[in-house]
């Protein structure tokens, strides 16, 4: 609706700058020359206007979507568990975000193992194991992430009733995908991220 008001509001103001241009035009002397240049020149800058206004309306309205690397829509052709985890060659696939990624491990951050993952940096330039390893903090369970001989994270709070019902069934986790780091347009760091995949027996 914006832009369709936009456009009919430019319609109008170009019908008038010109119908204006035609009527200071029928002379030949070089003061209606001046103004008919100034008309054009008033008339590129409204569409400049309009066209930037138009394209900061887009980008304050654009609807923004979490980016995952895992479908959240169902597919047909796919079997799922009563759990809603994709159930592949005998495996229940449950999808798996770090959490804790930007905390510390004894003096350095897992933002440089990640980022060391990410870059295929030594000792993560071969095969990265990623593995759970079941902890207790204040009397509940957690699960911590490692990747190779380094913890990385947690699995998030939501799942560690799953992880905790289902220890037994937990077989192996795919390896870890990193993403982000960089910086932003303005300079501020982009952490890196992490997610895996867990996969976990039928029975």
């Amino acid at each position: 609706m914006m832009k369709k008001a936009l456009f009919r509001l430019l319609i109008i103001a170009l019908s008038i700058i010109i119908l204006l241009a035609l009527w200071l035009v029928t002379g030949v002397d070089d003061y209606n020359l001046i103004l008919f240049l100034i008309c054009i020149s008033v008339s590129g800058l409204i569409v400049y206007l309009i066209y930037k206004i138009t394209k900061f309306k887009s980008i304050i309205y654009v609807k923004l979507e979490p980016s995952c690397e895992w479908d959240e829509i169902k597919k047909p052709d796919v079997k799922y568990s009563i759990n809603g985890y994709e159930i592949y060659q005998g495996w229940e696939k449950v999808p798996v975000h770090v959490v804790g990624v930007t905390q510390m491990n004894d003096g350095y951050t897992r933002q440089s193992i990640l980022r060391k993952i990410y870059l295929k940096e030594p000792p993560y330039d071969g095969v990265v194991n990623t593995y759970i390893q079941e902890e207790e903090y204040a009397g509940e369970p957690t699960f911590e992430v490692w990747a190779n001989d380094e913890q990385i994270g947690y699995v998030p709070r939501e799942l560690v009733p799953f992880f905790d019902q289902n220890r037994h069934r937990y077989d192996h986790s795919n390896a870890v995908s990193i993403y982000g780091g960089g910086k932003t347009v303005d300079g501020k760091r982009i952490n890196y991220g992490a997610s895996f995949m867990a996969l976990f027996r039928l029975s």
